[in-house]
């Protein structure tokens, strides 16, 4: 079959198509038909091997993995024979960031814990593009803990992970004010966000101690900024961001624990 692979850091004219050959399909694995991946920003910083620490995790030199691709949607062609879950025919997506990667290919072999059921009226399009953005936000979820009546801002509440929060916020019935840039306020208006604030605009300020809870979606902020906005013994959880702000949350993470 084809796959995309990538065996440098930072040379992205390099990725290219190779065929492999799938090992045999193990009693507890599901066979799919790839019919769409997504790309996420977590995908492209593994190719670049940025920031710094990304290295850490997927090898120093070179990609320790090097069949890219976590977000998938597809069609099951073959089961093990213990698996209880699906069936051949069934429309499915998933996430292979636990499983080995490889969603930039023609099949995969997954177990089916990592694939769910495409919800009715779901393209394999719109499918391939929930698993990282979602499991994102319900894991940042889990970290504010209940958040029912809490003041929680969405720092980043456009993209992908940003709108999930937003959605699972309201329904959580948090009350909840979103950052994000102007050309995005209707979008947002129609998932039921009341408060939009620009932060392109010059009078945008956060306001000092008045959230409970901050998601620094992507942490276009210095954590000091953060700070500041939270009432005392607020949550701060930073998903995502660049080098200098993760470190800086980690090292803070270690003091206050």
């Amino acid at each position: 079959m084809k796959t995309l692979v990538n065996r440098f850091y930072n040379r992205l004219d390099q990725i290219h198509i190779e065929e492999r050959i799938l090992p045999p399909l193990k009693d507890d694995e599901v066979e799919i038909k790839i019919h769409a991946a997504a790309l996420n920003k977590a995908d492209l910083l593994i190719a670049k091997g940025k920031p710094a620490m990304i290295k850490l995790m997927f090898g120093l030199r070179k990609p320790k993995i090097i069949y890219p691709g976590t977000d998938f949607a597809g069609e099951v062609t073959k089961i093990g024979h213990k698996v209880t879950q699906f069936k051949v025919g069934d429309s499915v997506f998933g996430d292979l960031s636990n499983a080995g990667f490889g969603a930039y290919a023609k099949m995969a072999h997954v177990k089916e814990q990592n694939i769910w059921h495409i919800p009715k009226g779901y393209t394999y399009i719109e499918s391939s593009t929930l698993p990282m953005p979602m499991g994102t936000s319900i894991e940042a979820l889990k970290q504010a803990k209940d958040i029912k009546d809490k003041k929680v801002l969405i720092y980043g509440g456009s993209g992908g992970v940003g709108r999930f929060l937003v959605q699972l916020s309201l329904y959580k019935q948090a009350k909840v004010d979103v950052v994000a840039s102007k050309k995005h306020e209707d979008d947002l208006k129609k998932l039921g966000v009341l408060n939009i604030h620009d932060y392109k605009s010059s009078s945008f300020n956060l306001p000092n101690n008045y959230y409970d809870v901050i998601f620094a979606v992507n942490g276009y902020q210095p954590l000091k900024v953060y700070s500041k906005a939270l009432v005392k013994h607020g949550s701060c959880i930073i998903i995502g961001g660049n080098g200098k702000q993760l470190f800086a949350a980690m090292i803070k993470a270690w003091f206050y624990k």
